[in-house]
């Protein structure tokens, strides 16, 4: 008899991470995927239309795997206002289990997909159906080539999960693009147009609940909020003529005081190149910024050689998070290289 595995902490382990195992015999009662959950009223929207064709998109276009939010932990959040709403708290039983209701769902589309002569048949019938990838994917599980083992079970009946053909939109941006494609345009897109940057999420629009705001002139001429603590580095890079598209000095213990439903998702966030997973782990100051100006590449590099401090690059878009005691560094860069670009 094979020894369950031991529970763990799983912060800072990314739900792709995880050992994944099969699922159970019966959906769980936050399954999203369940017909009954249909528009069911959830602090943390498990079920609007847009977020279920993401889910949907993940498992049926890219082959992902779908953990059961019982056994999610710290990738899906639970708090008094979920349970006054009937949900149950996640537990941790040391793995991933795969959701039961998107397997219910993927046993459906093979057993439609039987009834047509070729997949590119089935795939123009049913457009919101599996793609090739994940049909292939879901052979080699079947056959045993890869794992976990799919696990069919009879106690959940065809009609027990959503139809996905009944309420997504193919073209909603949700359904063409992958988390990936998606997370790497809204980052293109803050470059491209800072105007249109302005986030109203809980944690950007009561921000100033948690940390104390300053007003920023920007090097684009634009006043916003900002953290005071970080203002300083900020307004020195606007100086220098360095655009910056988001920053906190603390992303983590925000999201956790204005919307802490997001956690899990913030956390487990691997989409992207840029995104914010090692944020919210690090729980230290973070900026964005555009890289297209001799000033951001000077102000960039210097930072990347600076002990605690953390570049990343996307295209137009940088991502720098630093430790506290670097800030002074990151500060002094700053402001020389704006006396140099003022002169």
């Amino acid at each position: 008899m094979t020894p369950k595995p031991e529970a763990k902490d799983f912060t800072g382990t990314h739900l792709a991470d995880r050992e994944r195992t099969p699922a159970g015999k019966a959906t769980c009662q936050e399954c999203p995927f369940k017909e009954s959950n249909r528009d069911r009223e959830n602090v943390f929207d498990h079920y609007p239309n847009e977020n279920l064709t993401r889910y949907w998109r993940e498992v049926s276009q890219d082959g992902d795997f779908f953990t059961c939010h019982m056994f999610g932990v710290d990738a899906y959040a639970f708090d008094d206002s979920a349970k006054a709403q009937g949900f149950k708290a996640p537990v941790n039983i040391g793995h991933a289990r795969e959701c039961a209701g998107t397997v219910a769902m993927l046993r459906r589309e093979l057993d439609i997909l039987k009834g047509y002569d070729t997949l590119a048949e089935y795939k123009k019938a049913r457009p919101t159906g599996i793609s090739e990838k994940t049909y292939r994917r879901l052979q080699e599980r079947i056959s045993g080539k890869a794992q976990p083992a799919l696990n069919f079970s009879d106690f959940v009946k065809p009609d027990d999960v959503i139809h996905p053909e009944d309420w997504i939109d193919t073209s909603s941006e949700q359904r063409i693009f992958s988390k990936d494609v998606a997370a790497d345009l809204l980052n293109v897109m803050a470059v491209l147009f800072p105007e249109t940057n302005a986030c109203d999420c809980p944690t950007c629009r009561n921000h100033g609940q948690v940390h104390l705001m300053k007003d920023l002139t920007t090097a684009g001429g634009e006043t916003v909020e900002v953290d005071a603590a970080m203002f300083p580095l900020l307004n020195a890079l606007a100086r220098a003529g360095i655009e910056t598209t988001e920053s906190c000095v603390n992303l983590a213990e925000a999201v956790q005081a204005l919307a802490p439903g997001e956690i899990g998702s913030l956390t487990n966030m691997a989409a992207g190149k840029i995104n914010y997973r090692p944020i919210m782990l690090r729980r230290e100051p973070f900026i964005r910024l555009s890289n297209e100006t001799p000033a951001a590449q000077a102000f960039l590099l210097a930072a990347g050689q600076t002990p605690g401090v953390t570049v990343e690059t996307d295209g137009k878009l940088s991502q720098l998070i630093y430790r506290k005691k670097a800030e002074g560094r990151l500060l002094r860069i700053a402001q020389v290289i704006g006396a140099a670009a003022r002169r």
